[in-house]
């Protein structure tokens, strides 16, 4: 990024990017099928990661080595960090989405940089802990809608008590 000799300019160059960029991006660099909001999100710390890499190494880092380092130090911490009877809440890339949200969101309350510890504290309690366990839809009578069987569908063809009568013309009414 070209920038002056002294530091205090920078010339930034807009550039349009096909749609599911991010989405392809993260993929090819770590692996990771997420949603392109995520991905965006996702992209977003691999650089911010990188960029501390960078400073800390004194020189340019590959964009692979930086991908790599993010998901082994930070990404899989945070998700091992998760206790187990939480797993089942969000997938793996839901979740570090959300802790990414929420650690900016504590960061940005605090007025500090909040690190990951600290911030793996407060997403147990506050978002964690508050949400209900995904579910999976499974055919269990090998006919219907798994979302009948999941969601309790009464089957359209049977009465329904209560309901059923009131609907049905009674004789001598039309």
């Amino acid at each position: 990024m070209p920038q002056s000799s002294d530091g205090s300019r920078l010339r930034i160059r807009p550039v349009v990017l096909e749609e599911g960029h991010a989405h392809l991006r993260l993929r090819r660099l770590t692996g990771l099928e997420v949603q392109e909001n995520q991905a965006r999100t996702l992209l977003n710390a691999v650089d911010a990661y990188g960029l501390t890499l960078e400073r800390e190494a004194g020189h340019v880092l590959p964009e692979a080595v930086k991908a790599y380092r993010w998901l082994s130090e930070r990404y899989e911490p945070v998700i091992a960090a998760i206790p187990d009877r939480y797993r089942d809440r969000l997938d793996d890339a839901q979740l570090i989405y959300e802790f990414i949200e929420h650690r900016f969101a504590r960061s940005k309350a605090a007025g500090r940089q909040v690190e990951n510890p600290e911030a793996m504290v407060t997403f147990v309690d506050e978002v964690l802990e508050r949400l209900p366990r995904e579910r999976t839809l499974i055919d269990h009578d090998g006919g219907n809608d798994p979302s009948d069987v999941l969601l309790g569908a009464p089957d359209l063809g049977a009465p329904v008590p209560g309901v059923h009568e009131a609907l049905t013309p009674t004789e001598g009414k039309a």
